[in-house]
């Protein structure tokens, strides 16, 4: 099954990306924040990345970076 990690802050976002791709029956985690995003591509590998640029602690480039 294709694994998807999904990274934004904004929960409205998050459910309606949710909503459409798992009519794709993907797995999918969903992270909020850069410690929680961090720690799930630590332990996991996710076949997909949606990450949001513009997060409050650190921008999505960075966790591309630290990818």
């Amino acid at each position: 099954m294709t694994k998807v990690l999904i990274i934004d802050d904004d929960n409205q976002r998050t459910r309606e990306i949710c909503s459409e791709i798992k009519k794709d029956n993907l797995d999918i985690e969903v992270a909020s924040n850069k410690h929680d995003a961090l720690t799930k591509m630590t332990h996991t590998q996710f076949d997909l990345v949606i990450l949001d640029i513009m997060l409050p602690e650190i921008d999505g480039i960075e966790i591309l970076k630290q990818m």
